[in-house]
């Protein structure tokens, strides 16, 4: 039988383990589908959507403007690394990018 205190810690442990598992994996924003951000509002966006749009090349000015970004004329394989992690964090999978579809 654990003593209260070894309880919480085992709980503890396992609630930080939890914690960094959700923070390291990549989901995509509140857009059902990565086609759908064409249909909000740069202040409609969650800060992280918003971090993971910059990373790509987006601010407000071009996103309210509807105009692309350089990030949008790259392929795939010519994407940094931190660009493929945005860019897979808002839902895109390399076949998505490279068709342009949206």
């Amino acid at each position: 039988m654990f003593h209260t205190g070894r309880a919480k810690s085992v709980f503890l442990s396992i609630a930080i383990s939890v914690a960094i598992i959700f923070t390291l994996v990549p989901t995509p924003g509140h857009a059902a589908n990565v086609c759908e951000y064409k249909d909000y509002d740069w202040a409609e966006l969650s800060p992280v959507e918003k971090s993971a749009w910059e990373v790509l090349g987006y601010s407000q000015r071009l996103w309210d403007g509807n105009r692309e970004s350089p990030t949008s004329d790259k392929d795939w394989s010519e994407l940094t690394s931190a660009e493929k992690r945005a860019a897979q964090s808002l839902g895109y999978t390399r076949s998505s990018w490279d068709s342009g579809k949206c």
